[in-house]
């Protein structure tokens, strides 16, 4: 298993635990089984995005087709979006810590 992106800053964070992933009822599958990936970004913070409806809804309604994958990735705290451009990472899908920003196709 690969270490975590944000492994060697993400104890300096306030709630961490909003950009590890690991709720009940989130969805892993493996990226090679299925046709077409994407990741939901809710465009506010995860305390928002984690109870709104439509998103939640979506990310199921994806997710039962065995053919697609969908993650999700949420808008960070401030102390987070300095730490990420100081360390220059990418903002992270929850549940397998891919990258949320895909510059190619395929």
């Amino acid at each position: 298993m690969r270490e975590h992106p944000y492994a060697s800053f993400i104890d300096r964070v306030r709630k961490p635990g909003q950009y590890l992933g690991g709720e009940q009822g989130e969805t892993h599958k493996a990226w090679d089984g299925v046709r077409s990936r994407i990741c939901l970004a809710f465009p506010d913070l995860y305390e928002i995005g984690m109870s709104h409806l439509g998103y939640r809804i979506l990310y199921d309604i994806v997710n039962r087709r065995k053919d697609l994958l969908a993650e999700r990735a949420y808008a960070v705290w401030d102390d987070m979006e300095r730490l990420l451009r100081s360390h220059d990472q990418p903002l992270c899908s929850l549940e397998s810590a891919s990258s949320a920003v895909r510059t190619s196709l395929g």
